[in-house]
């Protein structure tokens, strides 16, 4: 309950952070020109392409890649056309940036978004650093400045109450006890319930917080005050949990189980990123389904094929960023280098 005040505020943040972000008009769509194209075109020139479930074989394979590989390094790389797609990728990180929710307790959304934000604008300013002339990178840059610069107060007001709840919850968070341990001058409910009373009063002692941390700390205080009666019995009973976390966490990780071995889950994923090419019309035999194949010219093939990588590439770039944001930017980066000396 201690999370209820920065909850609302990281709310309000997140909403007027992503009507800052969104409100950019840069010739490149913060949403993304490809997020649902031709999310239900399965056909190409009347056929059908693939069997459901072979879109896979769309993917990278080095017999069929050695000529396109060599005729990529003969020909010279696009200036613009790198641009663009550099561009692209800053688009497609920033959207689910805008878009990401949190998570109770402790994963606040606000907090992450300006973070992530940061990250962003770090990233940009040095890409643009590279490429003065590009606008595209400038709006970008503009925008997540102004934004970033009207909640800096806001943001720095919630960090620092968000720091007090994680140092509360490292109060609290300590090892269950074991009925063999005996204490023998104080039980370790007594004990957390000192360090608990010690933190707040180091608290209540500062003088150089603004009106919303002081309610905040007051806040604190009374809540604390409320529960402390029944707060601490746990840590003096063996086998009683602290809180029911780690049960609702257990019905959670069974639920999310049951879907993957199930599968409506992995069916739902497939439809998002391969539903344009998958076959639902199945072909009786394999000599009509070479018939169908043989309708479509190499060219268009090889076309198509570029295309559903580009698709699937969102996707795998987007949990790249998601697991290491540096590395992922710092790629960017270099990138825009590479684009600065080209020609």
């Amino acid at each position: 309950m201690c999370i209820l005040c920065t909850d609302f505020a990281d709310r309000d943040c997140v909403v007027e952070l992503e009507r800052s972000g969104r409100t950019v008009q840069c010739g490149t769509s913060v949403n993304g020109p490809n997020g649902r194209e031709r999310a239900s075109d399965g056909n190409l020139g009347g056929v059908n392409w693939f069997r459901a479930g072979s879109a896979t074989a769309l993917h990278q394979s080095s017999a069929t890649l050695s000529f396109e590989q060599e005729a990529a390094k003969l020909t010279p790389p696009n200036r613009q056309q790198q641009t663009d797609e550099l561009v692209a990728a800053y688009a497609a990180r920033l959207r689910p940036v805008l878009s990401r929710s949190g998570r109770k307790p402790f994963r606040l959304a606000g907090l992450r978004l300006y973070a992530d934000l940061l990250l962003l604008l770090s990233s940009l300013e040095i890409s643009l650093s590279f490429l003065p002339d590009e606008p595209r990178l400038f709006c970008f840059v503009q925008a997540i400045r102004q934004a970033l610069s009207t909640f800096e107060t806001e943001y720095t007001t919630l960090a620092e109450a968000f720091s007090w709840l994680l140092d509360i919850s490292d109060i609290l968070d300590v090892p269950p006890p074991i009925a063999e341990a005996q204490l023998t001058e104080s039980t370790l409910s007594s004990i957390v319930q000192a360090q608990l009373h010690t933190y707040l009063l180091q608290l209540q002692r500062r003088s150089d917080l603004d009106s919303t941390l002081t309610s905040f700390r007051r806040h604190l205080h009374n809540l604390t005050k409320r529960y402390a009666p029944g707060l601490f019995h746990c840590y003096d009973i063996p086998g009683l949990p602290r809180t029911n976390n780690d049960t609702e966490s257990l019905f959670a990780r069974v639920r999310r189980q049951t879907l993957l071995t199930s599968g409506p889950y992995h069916a739902r994923q497939r439809l998002h990123e391969q539903g344009a090419w998958l076959l639902f019309d199945i072909v009786p035999n394999l000599q009509e389904q070479i018939q169908c194949f043989q309708r479509i010219s190499l060219a268009e093939w090889r076309h198509e094929r570029q295309r559903i990588r580009s698709h699937l590439s969102t996707f795998s770039d987007g949990r790249r960023f998601r697991r290491h944001p540096l590395k992922y930017l710092t790629g960017l980066e270099a990138h825009a280098e590479f684009i600065a000396r080209l020609l």
